[in-house]
């Protein structure tokens, strides 16, 4: 492990952390579901700053593995499944419907799947465990939803959890046992 391989993860963690914060106390403290706006601040913020990340980890890296290529694949397959999703979203919203509420729903099960697949190739329990959790509470949010049981405006709450337990936790272990390595 190289120094820094947890920081993407920590990054995409902390920027969604806080905006999940954000919306669930803005939610809370006022009722207006306009804090909902804020979600677009996860990519808005988030790809810039994986980019750099990206890019300063190239610069560093002496040799790519052929399990940073599985990893990259991975989180990259994830990623274009979101943007799919947005463009169905908006699709769906030129056609009248309020579809939005699909990539909060699937958010948990796609990344959590995808951390539990990173965490099998690295050989690492923390991104295992996290991706179990974030995929059984965004399984946990799905049926709430088909059963019509109301869980808005806490469940924002949850989903901060499952991302500090998903990423940034996992990227601080990563990190750490890298520098324990070096």
């Amino acid at each position: 492990m190289e120094l820094g391989s947890g920081n993407i993860l920590i990054a995409w963690g902390y920027v969604t952390v806080i905006v999940a914060l954000v919306v669930g106390c803005g939610y809370m403290a006022t009722g207006n579901v306009a804090w909902l706006w804020c979600w677009f601040a996860v990519p808005l913020v988030g790809c810039p700053l994986h980019w750099a990340l990206a890019k300063k980890k190239d610069r560093m890296a002496l040799v790519k593995t052929v399990v940073d290529g599985y990893v990259s694949r991975i989180w990259a397959g994830t990623g274009i499944l979101f943007v799919l999703m947005m463009v169905l979203c908006l699709g769906f919203g030129l056609g009248g419907y309020n579809a939005w509420g699909v990539m909060y729903l699937m958010t948990l099960p796609l990344c959590g799947l995808a951390s539990m697949a990173t965490g099998v190739i690295l050989k690492e329990w923390s991104l295992m465990t996290g991706g179990v959790v974030s995929a059984i509470t965004g399984s946990w949010f799905i049926i709430c939803q088909i059963c019509r049981i109301d869980i808005f405006g806490y469940d924002v709450f949850a989903f901060a959890f499952c991302f500090a337990v998903m990423m940034v936790i996992p990227g601080h272990i990563i990190n750490r046992k890298a520098r324990k390595a070096c």
